[in-house]
């Protein structure tokens, strides 16, 4: 993946207050995990990567 930029566009209201950036982590997986798996990020994911997220104002930027 080396040498291409990774971009996920993401609209909306923001879970967080302020504005700034914020690091995201992205999980995709076969099935729902469990509330406990999900927050301990203790599930196999088909998928996961980091991402910074732009927030003004309480919404997405």
């Amino acid at each position: 993946m080396s040498g291409r930029t990774r971009e996920l566009e993401v609209a909306g209201s923001s879970p967080f207050e302020g504005s700034g950036v914020f690091e995201a982590v992205i999980s995709l997986a076969a099935s729902r995990p469990g509330d406990e798996a999900a927050s301990s990020r203790s599930f196999e994911a088909l998928w996961r990567s980091e991402f910074h997220l732009r927030v003004r104002d309480g919404r997405f930027a």
